[in-house]
């Protein structure tokens, strides 16, 4: 599976979670290993595995300013994909 190009694709850890501005959301031990996409519609994250829905969560727990933070996590530094930074 191929997530869009400028996709936000972020790894699952070995116990099923991502990690977003420090904090821990589990998203499926099932997923454990994989590569999801995360979305932020307004005021919410979306986690989808190719083009399920798999987690949707309220916002302003993980962001600053109405921005996502993607702390500390692996992604797929290809083309005009580049790793995150400090902030989205």
């Amino acid at each position: 599976w191929e997530y869009p190009e400028g996709a936000r694709v972020l790894k699952v850890d070995s116990q099923g979670k991502l990690t977003l501005a420090g904090k821990n959301w589990k998203i499926s031990n099932a997923l454990a290993g994989e590569w999801v996409q995360v979305m932020q519609l307004k005021q919410r994250l979306q986690v989808y595995y190719c083009t399920t829905l798999i987690r949707e969560k309220v916002c302003p727990e993980f962001c600053v300013n109405d921005r996502v933070l993607f702390l500390g996590m692996g992604c797929r530094g290809r083309g005009r994909f580049p790793c995150p930074g400090p902030s989205l």
